[in-house]
């Protein structure tokens, strides 16, 4: 954030209309969708299945995960988890442990899918990427889930709000499919379905602390409110302090 100085004469709401519009630019989310691939399909009858595609943040500040929308038939209804690797992004995935480095996020309970779209999958996620980083992400389905794009159903390459999301193969993550946890059977190149839902990712950081004024709060964070009032006797003699909250959340 960089401070922005006005004369002590404006009216204290004046800080409040600025401040809020700049959180609330700065607070949006974005959602990436793919596209709709020409064939889709699953990876077994009898096993849960796994779809595994890259993400990459080219944003210069971190970005958080919030959501996720999959496609899913009736036959694919049951519980999906989102794992993620940091640091293995590319090539043959190794099977999806923790012991490889797999970690994993909050399962999402039962899914119902009464027709044949992409809905909600995951929700209340906090899943952070940091700025110009790739992340490896895989989404664990039931036994007829999770269903994805078949080899050539889609292009290589989603992107939007400084996020790609990679497909087939991309040589930067190329995207795998098979039976979860083991890999013991995969297929590529392939897509994922869906949707992620994604917003920048701010850290908190302290009031300036004027000798005119004091902060109605110790710490300013992303989406707060914060008000400052003018010491006694120092209107028309001080100054007031507004922040501004730059588009790459630059200090």
């Amino acid at each position: 954030m960089r401070k922005v100085y006005a004369s002590s004469f404006y009216p204290k709401c004046f800080f409040l209309i600025f401040f809020g519009f700049f959180i609330h630019q700065s607070n949006a989310q974005f959602t990436l969708s793919t596209a709709v691939p020409g064939g889709v399909v699953y990876v077994s009858d009898t096993e849960p299945g796994v779809v595994i595609f890259g993400v990459r943040n080219t944003n210069s500040s971190p970005i958080i995960i919030t959501d996720l929308s999959s496609y899913v038939e009736p036959l694919g209804s049951g519980t999906y988890t989102l794992w993620y690797h940091p640091t293995a992004v590319t090539g043959a995935p190794s099977a999806i442990t923790t012991a490889n480095g797999w970690i994993q996020l909050a399962p999402s309970g039962t899914v119902t899918a009464t027709s044949n779209a992409v809905i909600p999958i995951l929700s209340g996620l906090n899943l952070t990427i940091p700025a110009n980083t790739t992340y490896r992400l895989a989404l664990e389905g039931p036994i007829h889930g999770p269903y994805y794009g078949t080899v050539n159903s889609t292009g290589d390459l989603f992107s939007g709000g400084g996020v790609l999301i990679y497909a087939q193969a991309n040589v930067n993550s190329p995207t795998y499919a098979g039976i979860f946890p083991t890999l013991s059977s995969t297929f590529t190149p392939r897509s994922f379905y869906g949707s992620i839902t994604f917003s920048p990712a701010n850290t908190c950081i302290d009031p300036p602390t004027p000798g005119n004024a004091t902060a109605s709060v110790p710490s300013a964070c992303l989406g707060a409110n914060i008000t400052l009032d003018l010491t006694a006797n120092s209107i028309g003699t001080g100054q007031t302090y507004q922040w501004q909250s730059s588009p790459d959340n630059s200090t």
